[in-house]
């Protein structure tokens, strides 16, 4: 009879323990969970900014075989990101960059797999692609198009920002990716959404990749890449980062920016 008490009891306190255990975890799974969804973030971050250091390594390669610029071969190609990667879906098969950025990598039609070193693992797409964007356009990064060595910016935007663009497109002639002043901030190709984030016209922020408002991995012109805060509309930073390489210019850049507000809606 007492056994069998003494049974019970210790089923009874054993389930008690099992609950407090259960609980605990519970609570500690809260309370790591975010830590590790911060370290998963930092890796990410990582490996995304060491795929642009590799990427403007070519880049800067690329150059010096060619005459010190960097021109996109082929019809219809979209210098901002057909650069490097694979077709995606549909898209430019030609990609000049991919044996300058990865050994072996062919320039022609790589396959999604080879060529992963394009593709950031926090690319995940946006409203504007509900997939990632290595999977749509088959690269996950955007090169500056307003150092002129691998396009020109677009003049279909409202003035005064129009004007602006018109005069850098006119200056682009003759101008060589190896002799662009202060390469150091001279920005180069960064997450894809970096680009929209600079664009005064579009009224809201860009997505950040990284968990960082603001924040995007970007490569420079001299070959280094960093965590930078691109605020809203702002085409030139100073000491910081430049979109555009004139000097010249940068006085009517700034005055441009002065009634840009510095923060705007959620990504």
């Amino acid at each position: 009879m007492n056994a069998t008490r003494s049974h019970d009891n210790l089923l009874a306190f054993t389930l008690i323990e099992l609950f407090v255990v259960v609980a605990i975890l519970s609570v500690l799974l809260a309370i790591l969970l975010p830590a590790l969804q911060g370290v998963r973030s930092l890796a990410y971050r990582s490996r995304c900014m060491g795929h642009l250091r590799s990427i403007a390594i070519g880049w800067i390669t690329y150059a010096e075989d060619n005459r010190g610029t960097f021109l996109l071969l082929g019809v219809g190609a979209n210098p901002e990101f057909e650069f490097g990667g694979w077709p995606g879906d549909g898209y430019a098969k030609y990609r000049p960059l991919n044996p300058y950025v990865q050994l072996g990598l062919d320039a022609n039609s790589a396959s999604e797999t080879e060529a992963r070193v394009f593709r950031c693992p926090a690319d995940t797409g946006d409203e504007d692609y509900p997939v990632p964007y290595y999977k749509e356009l088959g690269n996950s990064y955007r090169a500056n198009t307003a150092l002129g060595c691998s396009g020109g910016v677009s003049e279909s935007i409202k003035e005064p920002w129009r004007t602006i663009n018109r005069e850098i497109n006119s200056r682009f002639q003759g101008l060589l990716c190896t002799n662009v002043p202060d390469t150091t901030t001279m920005l180069l190709v960064g997450d894809y959404n970096w680009l929209t984030q600079i664009d005064p016209m579009w009224t809201m922020c860009a997505k950040s990749w990284h968990g960082q408002r603001h924040r995007y991995n970007l490569a420079f012109l001299d070959g280094h890449a960093g965590d930078i805060r691109i605020r809203k509309g702002i085409y030139f930073e100073q000491g910081t980062y430049r979109w555009q390489p004139f000097k010249s210019i940068d006085d009517t850049v700034l005055a441009l920016q002065k009634p840009v507000p510095c923060r705007c809606g959620q990504p």
